[in-house]
C-alpha cells in the first residue's frame, strides 16, 4: 500500500523506501545490541543528531539493559555523552528496578569531562516508590510510580514483544523521561499494521502510539519479527542503523545534513 496511506510513516517516507532491514534472524527476547541513528526532520532532509547503542542481556529477573547516547554539542570538538546500566522487571514495560546513569559532555567516551560537566545517579525502585540518589550519596527526591511504568528509552526494547493485536492498551502508567524525571498520564496502544514497500522487499510493520502528558504523540514501528526499525516524535526520528554490529542501509544520502555545517552557515544550507 502507499506509504502515504499511513500517517505515522509519511514524514520519513524517503527512508523507509530507502532502508533494507537486517537479513539476520531476530529474538526480541534474546540478546541483541542495536544502535539507532538520531535524526531531526528538516524541510529538505534529515539532520543528524547523534545515536543511541541499547545491548540487552536477559538475566533471572528480567533483563540488563546497558545504554549510550552520543549528541553533539555546539563545539565541534566535544560531544554529549550518557550512559546507563538499567536492571529491568519482567513487565510489558521493561520497568527499571535499579539504574545507575553517568552524563558528561567530553571529546570521546574515554575522555575526562569537560570542566564540571560529569554527573552521575542512581535510582532504586522499592514498594512502588523510586529513589533518585544523586553523586554525594545524598537522596535527591522519592516518587511514586506504582509497579508497572516505563523509561523513555527503555521502551525501544519494550515494543518488541507487545502484542500486536486491535484493541490492545496500556492505559495510564508512568515513564522516566530520559532517566531521572517522571511524568503521568501516559497510554501505549497497538495503532496499525502497514504492509508497505521497504528497498526490495514487502513488509508488514506494526506500528504503536504512546501518548502522554508533556510529549508529543510518538510512533513505533517494527517488523514481522519485532524488531524496532524506526521511531517517530515531532520532529526527532531514531532508524535501526545498526544490529549486532552490522551496518543498514539506508537513505539517500544527499538529503541528510550535517547541524555543524548548518551553524557556521547560520541556517542556511
Amino acid at each position: 500500500m502507499p506509504i502515504n496511506q499511513f500517517p505515522g510513516l509519511r514524514k520519513i517516507r524517503r527512508l523507509v523506501e530507502s532502508y533494507q532491514r537486517p537479513a539476520d534472524e531476530f529474538d526480541p527476547n534474546g540478546s541483541w545490541t542495536h544502535q539507532y541513528d538520531i535524526y531531526m526532520i528538516a524541510y529538505a532532509g534529515f539532520y543528524p543528531q547523534g545515536s543511541i547503542r541499547i545491548s540487552r542481556t536477559p538475566n533471572r529477573k528480567g533483563a540488563q539493559l546497558d545504554i549510550l547516547t552520543v549528541r553533539p554539542t555546539t563545539e565541534p570538538n566535544l560531544q554529549h555523552f550518557t550512559q546507563a546500566t538499567l536492571e529491568c522487571a519482567d513487565n510489558l514495560l521493561v520497568s527499571p528496578r535499579h539504574w545507575t546513569v553517568s552524563s558528561k559532555i567530553a571529546a570521546s567516551k574515554s575522555a575526562e569531562p569537560y570542566f564540571d560537566s560529569g554527573m552521575t545517579k542512581e535510582m532504586a525502585f522499592e514498594n512502588g516508590r523510586v529513589t533518585i540518589t544523586a553523586d554525594d550519596l545524598t537522596v535527591d527526591r522519592t516518587v511514586e510510580v506504582g509497579d508497572l511504568y516505563g523509561c523513555r528509552l527503555g521502551m525501544l526494547d519494550a515494543v518488541q514483544r507487545l502484542p500486536a493485536e486491535d484493541g490492545f492498551v496500556i492505559p495510564q502508567f508512568s515513564s522516566f523521561d530520559e532517566y531521572d524525571q517522571i511524568r503521568s498520564g501516559y497510554q501505549l496502544k497497538f495503532r496499525e499494521t502497514a504492509p508497505i514497500q521497504l528497498k526490495g522487499e514487502q513488509a508488514n510493520l506494526s506500528g504503536f502510539t504512546m501518548t502522554g502528558t508533556g510529549q508529543l504523540p510518538a510512533s513505533y514501528w517494527r517488523d514481522e519479527t519485532g524488531r524496532l526499525l524506526f521511531f517517530v516524535s515531532g520532529l526527532e526520528v531514531f532508524v535501526l542503523s545498526q544490529e549486532n554490529g552490522r551496518k543498514v542501509d539506508f537513505f539517500n544520502k544527499p538529503n541528510v545534513f550535517k547541524l555543524s555545517a548548518q551553524l557556521a552557515k547560520g541556517g542556511k544550507r
